[in-house]
């Protein structure tokens, strides 16, 4: 299983190919928020499921917004 990430709404542990969170039905954006430095970054961004900027591997799936 490839739980990775987590919902920026809930908190929740989600797979990292989900679009969306179970628990709360967030809809998840292609972004990723770090949660120990707060940088945001795609999924390629962040080799190895780490945070290119700190290191962290704490990623916190962003909620897709209404405009």
């Amino acid at each position: 299983m490839d739980i990775n990430h987590f919902c920026s709404r809930c908190g929740s542990a989600v797979l990292k190919s989900a679009d969306h969170c179970d628990h709360c039905s967030a809809k998840f954006t292609d972004k990723l928020r770090c949660a120990a430095c707060d940088y945001i970054g795609t999924e390629e961004d962040y080799t190895l499921d780490r945070c290119p900027k700190c290191g962290c591997s704490r990623l916190i799936a962003l909620e897709l917004k209404a405009p």
